[in-house]
């Protein structure tokens, strides 16, 4: 795991156990060089030195706060990346706007998860942006190590737990911070920017019975929720809810649909439950 600061403080995990902000998107593995060399043209020589480029633009950054008594445990953490993980190729699901299947890995390690394809910490002060304040000693890969209830809702169904296959960009994570901590979490891809979120409907007689239409997904540009639905961005959903912090033990749920949108904004990235026509 590689862990990078720039001079201002601010921390960047640019590989996990799945993934990394390298152009090959995969964890970064290492053979040792002791004891190796080469055959090429009878020289026998050691090999050469590795060389790994990171971007720091390809870390993606979210927030699990506990609200305590200012609101519910309860984040729908946005993925705005072109990238992901699954554990095998048939468990990727519908791909969103945007999101290459190219850029998701897949395989799986001994007792990591879907979730472990992300990096986290401990987030003092609950922002989402890992600086040098919080400690690098608090830096963890295992989902585990936080109290938690998470699940996905993608084309192939509601997904909980240790029963998570993937996660993609362009989807969402409804995640229980079950503790009396702030934590956050990096993950890896190029931003997504796309105004819609899926550019067909998703939902087929293929996956219609998955869901019932409904999918926790990623908006990635802000935009009204007037305009939320209008041709070019998500003429194909009929419905979304946005489920955000709210009063003391509650979460704030607000509606739209193409015919009462309210007075809202969305603000990317956020996720979202959406409901498309099936």
């Amino acid at each position: 795991i590689f862990i990078v600061q720039r001079t201002d403080g601010t921390r960047y995990a640019v590989s996990s156990l799945y993934t990394s902000a390298t152009s090959g998107r995969s964890a970064i593995l290492f053979n040792p060089n002791q004891r190796r060399q080469t055959s090429s043209a009878g020289n026998n020589i050691a090999p050469g030195p590795t060389q790994v480029t990171f971007d720091l633009r390809n870390v993606g950054s979210a927030g699990i706060p506990n609200r305590g008594t200012s609101g519910s445990n309860w984040t729908m953490v946005p993925v705005d990346r072109n990238g992901g993980y699954a554990t095998a190729g048939n468990q990727i699901p519908t791909l969103p706007t945007g999101v290459n299947n190219a850029n998701i890995v897949t395989g799986t390690r001994p007792f990591a998860g879907a979730l472990d394809s992300w990096v986290y910490w401990s987030d003092s002060n609950g922002n989402g942006v890992w600086d040098f304040n919080e400690s690098i000693n608090n830096m963890f890969i295992d989902a585990n190590r936080i109290s938690h209830f998470a699940f996905t809702m993608t084309t192939r169904g509601v997904q909980v737990g240790s029963g998570i296959t993937s996660v993609v960009g362009g989807y969402g994570v409804g995640f229980f911070n079950n503790t009396n901590a702030n934590f956050g979490a990096q993950f890896h891809g190029s931003q997504l920017q796309q105004n819609a979120v899926f550019a067909a409907n998703p939902i087929n007689s293929g996956n219609r019975g998955a869901t019932q239409g409904w999918l926790l997904a990623t908006a990635t540009v802000d935009v009204s929720a007037s305009n939320f639905f209008a041709a070019g961005f998500n003429a194909a959903a009929d419905f979304l809810i946005a489920f955000r912090g709210g009063n003391v033990g509650w979460v704030d749920a607000t509606t739209a649909t193409p015919d009462d949108f309210n007075v809202i904004e969305i603000e990317a990235p956020e996720a979202l439950f959406l409901h498309y026509r099936n």
